[in-house]
């Protein structure tokens, strides 16, 4: 379960929807300073309900993050279907805990898409801060299913 939200951090936000499942990608952090570099690579390229999206993430960290509190927000065509925020420390993975030192951070994860009732347009934005609330980075992800 909270391996999606890792999975929606890596990606996410407003943009424009993309067609048969691939996703439209984008980085939604104004001049961010604290997260720098962000390089991120997923697969399959054609995301289907039923199947597992993978996603690599790396950047890096210019300062030390005791808290990483994320906002994640996802509609289906237009109607909210998730609005919470969840602090990730509890649940990274690949070495990576709290707090995370200054340095480069790569981390890899994946994300079962649930099959929908009915196809749509799924939009993603997902925001990661630090424990002052400044914004480490911003991700945004498009995509039909």
């Amino acid at each position: 379960m909270f391996k999606s939200i890792i999975v929606l951090l890596a990606l996410v936000a407003a943009v424009a929807v993309a067609s048969s499942g691939v996703p439209t990608v984008t980085n939604c952090s104004p001049g961010n300073v604290i997260f720098t570099n962000l390089n991120y690579t997923w697969w399959p390229n054609n995301v289907q309900p039923g199947a597992k999206l993978y996603i690599k993430f790396s950047g890096d960290l210019t300062q030390t993050a005791s808290a990483l509190p994320i906002h994640l927000v996802a509609a289906l065509d237009g109607l909210p279907i998730i609005n919470k925020v969840i602090n990730i420390c509890p649940f990274l993975q690949g070495g990576l805990t709290c707090p995370v030192a200054p340095g480069p951070i790569t981390h890899q994860m994946d994300w079962y898409i649930p099959q929908l009732p009915l196809p749509g347009s799924i939009v993603f934005t997902v925001t990661l801060r630090d424990q002052t609330a400044a914004e480490l980075v911003c991700i945004n992800i498009a995509l039909n299913i």
